[in-house]
């Protein structure tokens, strides 16, 4: 059986994209949310991934989308193995887009999860069949790619006015999660930072999140410790540094929202960045 491969990419073509290979994977990966749209194709196999609790089997040559703060779940069709690509897009390149192409000056929502386009399916496999540690100048293609997404794809959808307590609220308490991503934040704490009941804050951060705060609190730790492991080249020092109770803690929390233990992510990652 091959060793499941995920690597995390930050320097390609494209400003601000970030882009992660899966080859060989069978992990199945819990409920979570992205501060960005994760837009990807499966290469091999097949990937279910359950959005508001309906599953979409996305086959080989497909692509599909997933929306900011949408919460989802992933896993394998079946007993074998997938291979994937899939790229994070910031909200503003995606609002820049829909600015351009249908002159509406907000974040695009999609509402189809699978996408079947053969174009978008062309162009999307040609720019990732062009990513390397040295990647081509060829950001249009990508940007191309995107405009055609949006064009076809995208809605328009009014978010929360500025003023509205679950923007505000919600925004306050990501902000202060992400500030003391490794401290043991507390849902006490956090109404305090808001000036709300804990209850009435949990309510609303599930409504915007989909999770938790604490949750939320749990994915924050993980993104930042692919970070921190590469700094440090230690698994100890990233386990205290992010708040974890024990590395053998830290470790089995990784390879569960990761894919990878934190020594077989090392291992893949050596000299280079998240």
């Amino acid at each position: 059986m091959n060793s499941t491969v995920i690597q995390f990419h930050s320097q390609t073509d494209t400003p601000d994209i970030r882009f992660v290979r899966g080859l060989h994977v069978r992990h199945t990966f819990p409920r979570h949310t992205h501060r960005s749209f994760s837009f990807g194709i499966v290469q091999q196999g097949r990937r279910v991934i359950e959005v508001d609790g309906e599953p979409y089997t996305i086959s080989a040559d497909e692509c599909f989308i997933i929306n900011p703060h949408q919460p989802h779940a992933c896993r394998v069709a079946g007993e074998g193995e997938h291979a994937y690509g899939i790229v994070s897009i910031p909200p503003a390149l995606f609002q820049a887009l829909f600015k351009e192409v249908a002159d509406k000056d907000s974040v695009p929502h999609f509402p189809q999860v699978k996408i079947t386009d053969a174009s978008i399916l062309r162009g999307f496999t040609a720019w990732l069949e062009n990513q390397s540690p040295a990647p081509p100048s060829a950001a249009n293609q990508l940007t191309d790619v995107l405009r055609d997404l949006v064009l076809r794809y995208a809605e328009a959808e009014t978010p929360p006015a500025p003023d509205h307590p679950q923007h505000t609220l919600v925004a306050l308490a990501c902000d202060y999660i992400e500030t003391h991503v490794n401290h043991p934040v507390r849902l006490d704490e956090l109404a305090d930072v808001a000036h709300v009941t804990p209850f009435y804050l949990n309510r609303l951060f599930r409504e915007a999140m989909g999770l938790p705060p604490y949750a939320y609190l749990l994915q924050a730790r993980i993104k930042r410790s692919l970070e921190v492991l590469l700094q440090t080249d230690s698994i100890l020092e990233t386990t205290y540094a992010l708040g974890f109770a024990d590395q053998s803690h830290f470790s089995r929390f990784f390879k569960k929202n990761v894919g990878l233990t934190p020594k077989r992510y090392l291992d893949l990652h050596k000299n280079s960045a998240p």
